[in-house]
């Protein structure tokens, strides 16, 4: 559970000031709690410590003894919504790093504000697939001299989809392994055709590999596994369309 901080009176008093002032409270979200005369605001957030990027988090101050709500999170984000009146809120963090949220309520005239840190960890997912690489592929397939092109091009998706999910998974553990171990299953699928593919769309693409690395678009695991997907699943599409 994450830890809750309690914020000293002086600032309390400010942010109560601030509702006051605002027409009515203006900015606070209506609690509609059932509390007795002369009981003073008191926050209970509850959160987890830590997530992963892109995991729901739910926030939870319903054990809250207050009339109204008002929240913030920075640094600011447009993953966060708060709702049942204020008494929850979910986040999603689109990159690692400690969000920290502030959770004020308000009942008779005294206000009780606290903060509570998540920290966000993993990977920024990688960008979707480089531009024109559905057409570049295409093109690529137009240089392969076999007349059986298509089941061979949807075995090679095959092939790659099935080293993606090898990355991914972490059992082939560097970029180098990537490569090798693509080789060796592209040779085991196509065979004897391998040749007239590897002179010809693997030289391509060999280029293509280079140019996005050169660039830094292949930074890590999971770039490489989301790329041999998009590979994959674009030589199968190819392939069931039957035309280059």
């Amino acid at each position: 559970m994450a830890e809750t901080k309690t914020v000293s009176p002086w600032i309390n008093w400010l942010v109560w000031l601030a509702a006051l002032l605002s027409a009515g409270g203006s900015g606070f979200t209506a609690a509609n709690f059932v509390k007795g005369e002369g009981d003073k605001a008191s926050v209970v957030v509850k959160a987890p410590e830590k997530a992963r990027v892109g995991e729901l988090v739910v926030l939870d101050a319903s054990e809250s003894y207050v009339d109204a709500f008002k929240w913030e999170v920075t640094p600011k984000t447009d993953n966060f919504v708060v709702i049942e009146d204020g008494k929850r809120a979910f986040f999603s963090g689109e990159k690692p790093g400690n969000y920290t949220f502030w959770v004020a309520g308000a009942a008779d005239k005294s206000v009780d504000l606290k903060s509570v840190v998540v920290t966000i960890e993993g990977v920024v997912p990688p960008d979707p697939v480089p531009n024109g690489l559905d057409a570049k592929i295409r093109q690529w397939l137009k240089l392969v001299k076999s007349e059986t092109w298509a089941q061979e091009a949807n075995a090679l998706g095959a092939s790659f989809r099935s080293v993606s999910l090898q990355t991914s998974t972490g059992i082939i553990k560097t970029p180098e392994d990537v490569i090798k171990s693509t080789k060796i299953s592209n040779q085991a699928t196509l065979g004897p055709k391998i040749a007239a593919w590897d002179s010809t769309f693997g030289q391509e693409l060999r280029k293509e590999l280079n140019s996005l690395s050169a660039a830094g678009k292949l930074p890590d695991m999971p770039s490489h596994a989301a790329l041999w997907l998009q590979i994959g699943e674009i030589l199968e599409k190819v392939a069931n369309e039957g035309k280059r």
